[in-house]
């Protein structure tokens, strides 16, 4: 099946990983090739600092908690101080905390 669904991507605009780039460079369409990158030429090693425990309160809209949201599992998009948004996943759910892993889901890998 993956036969007749091709993949297609840019190479050479600095859009992928920088090893996968390097591993990509001289091949010709046909060539079979084989290669596994290290967490560090990819997406990193997962981060220890990047695992928060956040208030549950934190999650109040209008006073309420949706707790459908505080899932194990779910993504949760979260702002931080500078307003960019970073996902993040839930692993676990106390009654005062939420601890969610803005790792990137690839970290580690």
């Amino acid at each position: 099946i993956r036969k007749n669904h091709p993949k297609a991507f840019l190479f050479g605009y600095n859009i992928l990983l920088e090893g996968f780039e390097n591993e990509m460079m001289n091949k010709k369409a046909g060539d079979q090739f084989d290669f596994t990158l290290s967490p560090e030429q990819a997406y990193g090693t997962k981060d220890p600092f990047a695992i928060l425990d956040i208030p549950k309160d934190s999650f109040e809209v209008e006073g309420k908690i949706d707790e459908k949201v505080l899932i194990i599992g779910n993504k949760v998009p979260m702002r931080d101080n500078f307003g960019n948004e970073h996902i993040g996943v839930v692993l676990e759910v106390t009654t005062k905390d939420v601890v969610i892993d803005f790792n990137h889901p690839l970290a580690g890998k």
